[in-house]
This record gives C-alpha cells, structure tokens and sequence, in this order.
C-alpha cells in the first residue's frame, strides 16, 4: 500500500510542478492560438483534431480561475493521466506477458 501512496505523492509534485511553470512562464502564441479555436468551434481543422478547441473552450467556464490557468489546466489533467495509463499498460505487460497486444513494444 505505500508503493500507491508514494506514487500518488510523487504525481502531486508532478502536478505542483506543472502549475508553477504555468504560473512563471507566460501564455505563448500556440496557446493563444488553441484558445482562440475554442472560442470557433469547429468539427475539425485543417491541421490539427478538434479535442484541443473543444478542451479550450470547457475552460472557458471556470471563469474563477486566472487566465495563465484556465487555458492551460485541460492539457495539465490530460499529460498527468497519460502517465497512469503508460504504468497501467506496463503493470499489464508483466502480469498479462503472454497476450501480444498489451506489449509496450507494439505501443
């Protein structure tokens, strides 16, 4: 049980750490960029998929939060998860070896 603890402890300085450097670094053009896209939403764009304007426009409603959060706390949620995801698919490599489709090599 205190290998989860340790693991939680450890993605909250990782989620502490993404907000500060959201905090010291300052919206850039791409971020500009997306964040107007969420204010045009469209069912797709020529180069890029439309999750990123539609996640942009969710942050839009939480208005309580300062602006150097609030367009970036979607991506800050989503890149914190995809690391449980990679340690999921790889506790289930070890533990489910044999089945070739959870292999990290053909991830």
């Amino acid at each position: 049980m205190t290998a989860k603890k340790d693991l939680f402890i450890i993605f909250g300085f990782i989620v502490l750490a993404k907000v500060l450097a959201s905090y010291l670094i300052p919206v850039v053009g791409d971020e500009t960029y997306y964040w107007y896209w969420g204010q045009n939403l469209r069912l797709s764009y020529f180069d890029h998929p439309p999750v990123v304007s539609w996640l942009t426009y969710l942050s839009q409603f939480f208005g309580f939060l300062p602006d150097w959060i609030r367009v970036r706390w979607p991506f800050i949620i989503l890149s914190t998860c995809s690391v449980f995801v990679w340690l999921k698919s790889y506790q289930l490599q070890f533990t489910w070896g044999n089945i070739p489709y959870l292999k990290l090599e053909m991830i």
